[in-house]
């Protein structure tokens, strides 16, 4: 009975937004009045990149590979040895969560709206709204700062850096970042 629902919200979801060729899953509709926003954003986005240096760029790539070993140097720093890399896993749980919202929205990056944006990489693995590296980073630093009160500024110092990156990078709106932190917040309050 539970599939037979959600075969039919999908169908009458299908009907009223429609099938787009602009979402990155092309075979799932997506919410049309996206796109306007996107492109109007798209621009600030541009200017990032513009603006971006050596220092964004590598630490765009650290994060795209070592995120847990970013913020375990925080946690090193603090002497907080204990907290491995697994600790920094988000919960299952809370993945589904950011990936309904993927799902939902199906939103292209900024590099695929703007072609004057030169992406620092890209083979994305889904949407970009809301950013999965913002939530993560966010999901980490409102985790640890409720556990660690006194690591709250390092966290979003780091967090901060890293999703400023994002943008630079050409692969996300700042929308994206600011919805990640959303719902990352959201969870831990």
């Amino acid at each position: 009975m539970t599939i037979l629902i959600i075969i039919i919200i999908i169908i009458i979801y299908s009907l009223i937004v429609g099938y787009s060729k602009k979402g990155y899953y092309k075979f799932y509709p997506t919410p049309y009045f996206l796109y306007d926003d996107c492109l109007k954003e798209s621009v600030s986005v541009y200017e990032a990149t513009m603006h971006r240096c050596n220092n964004d760029e590598d630490l765009f790539y650290s994060s795209q590979l070592h995120i847990e070993e970013l913020f375990l140097k925080v946690f090193k720093k603090h002497n907080l040895k204990n907290i491995t890399k697994e600790d920094l896993y988000v919960e299952n749980k809370d993945n589904l969560k950011l990936k309904a919202y993927q799902l939902f929205y199906n939103k292209l990056p900024p590099f695929k709206i703007n072609n004057k944006i030169k992406p620092l990489a890209n083979n994305l693995k889904g949407p970009c709204y809301p950013s999965s590296i913002a939530f993560k980073c966010y999901y980490i630093t409102y985790k640890f700062s409720k556990i660690y009160p006194f690591l709250k500024d390092s966290l979003l110092n780091l967090t901060t850096s890293i999703t400023e990156t994002l943008v630079k990078a050409g692969i996300n709106y700042p929308s994206d970042i600011k919805k990640a932190e959303n719902i990352a917040y959201n969870l831990f309050r």
